[in-house]
């Protein structure tokens, strides 16, 4: 406490390196967690300090304050203004302390002209926090349609970080409806990217791309090649953005061997969307026999379960069924996890259409009619339903 206080104090420093050491230390402990709110009043006052040096350590403080929840909404005028600021590092923080704001709900409608300028700054930290602002502002339906056609020029910035943060940005801005035709060729060059997480968020914005119907058609094949991508993130989003091609009907049918194999991939997010682009292909009619065996162990897996047992089930409904099912299927029903006993309940329906029956499977359904989850209870209505159509009772 005492070490806060004689940082406030040397903020009123008439030294501005003295002033400007106080602000970066105080950063740091923020950065840390470790805050003091009283210094904030002086922080905000500093932003209009004369010194560039201290403007960009006082940015980075607020900004980092906000990150932790401590904000004064009278700044935000101030951070706008600083994004015209001649200091680099006050250009580089403005953006970061109005994306925190922002994350807090104090945004500034008239900060997008300024931040889409930003992303044309010669510094690339600069251009990288903009698109990252840009990211929290559309993540509140702030936007700007104009957005997109910026961003996919960053596309082809030198600096892997800023592609990154490109990426992200036109991400976002598909989940708002917001997309691109020029991005979009771009961010399929980018899956070839030297950079894996650049790779890998290329392929999750496609995903978002194609979702709202706009893809190209030699994605598929450069997923293909992402599968045996040495990046947990690059196979996993590219899983992902297979699952959205075939939801649009272009299926990459030498890929399905290859996913078929990644449910044995030793990471469960990659297993769980291996098991997602199993149905999404079943469902676009591409189907692997072998899939059900592999799909069934991954019943064990808590993280992969769910999307099992929609492949199953999807499976199930195309006439591929696996009489090692049903056991594990009625085992679940008794799940701690209500996911897993609704989707479990869902798949013995499905299996129960193909006329695939038990009589455990039968008994523990009438229990799950008393179940906590209203959802539950209309899985078990529906599988018995289907139980009840085949004489069984």
């Amino acid at each position: 406490m005492c070490e806060f206080k004689s940082l406030v104090d040397e903020l009123s420093s008439e030294n501005a390196e003295v002033r400007m050491e106080a602000a970066y230390t105080l950063a740091e402990y923020a950065k840390a967690g470790s805050t003091f709110p009283e210094a904030l009043d002086k922080l905000v006052e500093l932003l209009d300090d004369e010194d560039g040096g201290v403007r960009g350590g006082v940015t980075l403080a607020v900004a980092l304050y906000a990150a932790n929840g401590i904000i004064k909404p009278v700044a935000l005028k101030k951070l706008v203004r600083l994004l015209d600021d001649e200091n680099v590092d006050t250009r580089r923080n403005a953006p970061l302390a109005l994306a925190s704001y922002a994350d807090n709900n104090i945004t500034d409608v008239n900060v997008l002209k300024k931040l889409i300028m930003l992303l044309d700054d010669d510094d690339r930290t600069v251009r990288g926090n903009a698109a990252l602002a840009l990211v929290s502002y559309a993540a509140r339906n702030i936007k700007n349609k104009n957005v997109p056609e910026k961003l996919a020029k960053l596309l082809d910035d030198e600096n892997e970080w800023v592609r990154r943060c490109a990426v992200l940005a036109l991400e976002k801005y598909a989940e708002i409806n917001i997309i691109n035709q020029s991005a979009l060729e771009k961010l399929a060059k980018l899956l070839d990217d030297e950079d894996g997480t650049v790779r890998g968020c290329s392929a999750f914005a496609l995903a978002a791309y194609a979702e709202r119907g706009l893809i190209s058609h030699n994605v598929p094949g450069k997923l293909m090649r992402l599968l045996d991508d040495e990046e947990v993130d690059s196979r996993s989003c590219a899983l992902l953005t297979l699952t959205s091609y075939a939801s649009k009907g272009l299926v990459n049918v030498e890929a399905l061997g290859k996913i078929v194999e990644l449910l044995d991939d030793e990471y469960s997010v990659v297993k769980a969307n291996a098991a997602l682009a199993i149905a999404g292909y079943a469902e676009a009619g591409s189907i692997d026999p072998t899939a059900t065996e592999k799909l069934v162990g991954l019943l064990d897996d808590e993280h992969a379960r769910n999307n099992a047992l929609f492949a199953l089930a999807t499976y199930a409904e195309k006439g591929i069924t696996n009489p090692k099912v049903l056991g594990k299927l009625v085992e679940l029903l008794d799940s701690e996890d209500e996911l897993a006993r609704g989707y479990a309940t869902l798949t013995i329906a499905s299996y129960a259409e193909k006329d695939v029956t038990s009589p455990e499977a039968f008994k523990k359904l009438k229990g799950l009619l008393h179940d906590e989850s209203k959802w539950v209870r209309e899985c078990a209505t529906q599988a018995l339903t289907k139980y009840i159509e085949r004489g069984i009772t």
